[in-house]
């Protein structure tokens, strides 16, 4: 995946067109260019408000308003939207599952794709899932209730591994993640990383948004991580 000169631009809000501001918009994202490539981590990296989340969501097709601009190709071709959602998953920073529901039975009733499910039977897609719960080390905790956060069930440690592996039940190519890694301690942060890293080596393209060096400096080998320093995005 590949894109060039991506521009993203949003409507200038009233109150600092009322500070005597004369544009009609304001730029977020900037002449951005780059690539991501299978099988190796990128980390989009930068302090809060870089355009770090910005960037992800105009690559992942998720921006609905604003205007943007740019090229994005896919495996050399220019970028359908509607198939690149289908083969794509996108992790958001906190998890919105039900409180009631046991990981197990979320992951096989809710959240596996519609395409996998009509192509597989129902004791493969039970093995399938329990596949994808052990490359996230999430296997002993699968009759668990997921709880509420702070309170009951799932730490917040397993909560941002539960996010993750809810996007790979539905087997995409690529995965973003918005900061996978934010709001956890030392011990968490490291074991979330090692979920990420697993992911990486499972062959997808895997893009984080991340204000901590330690997901490019020290989550992957050098031949499996590659940092873009998104501090300059707008």
């Amino acid at each position: 995946m590949s894109f060039a000169k991506i521009n993203y631009c949003v409507n200038m809000p009233v109150e600092i067109k009322e500070k005597g501001m004369a544009e009609n918009k304001l730029q977020v994202l900037k002449d951005v260019t780059g690539s991501f490539r299978p099988g190796i981590l990128t980390a989009l990296m930068g302090v809060s408000r870089a355009g770090k989340t910005n960037l992800m969501d105009v690559l992942a097709g998720r921006k609905t308003g604003g205007y943007i601009e740019g090229g994005i190709l896919i495996s050399g071709f220019p970028n359908n939207q509607s198939i690149f959602a289908r083969i794509s998953g996108y992790c958001e920073q906190n998890d919105v599952h039900s409180s009631q529901v046991i990981v197990r039975e979320c992951l096989i009733s809710l959240h596996f794709s519609v395409s996998l499910r009509n192509s597989m039977t129902k004791k493969r897609r039970l093995k399938f899932v329990d596949e994808v719960m052990e490359l996230v080390e999430l296997h002993n905790l699968k009759d668990s209730i997921v709880g509420l956060p702070g309170v009951t069930g799932l730490s917040t440690e397993h909560r941002k591994r539960l996010i993750i592996v809810v996007e790979l039940v539905a087997n995409p190519s690529n995965i973003f993640m918005d900061e996978p890694t934010s709001g956890l301690e030392a011990r968490a942060v490291a074991i979330v990383i090692r979920t990420v890293r697993n992911t990486v080596e499972t062959g997808r393209i895997v893009v984080c948004s991340t204000n901590r060096e330690t997901m490019s400096q020290d989550s992957l080998p050098s031949p499996h991580r590659r940092t873009q320093n998104s501090a300059s995005l707008g």
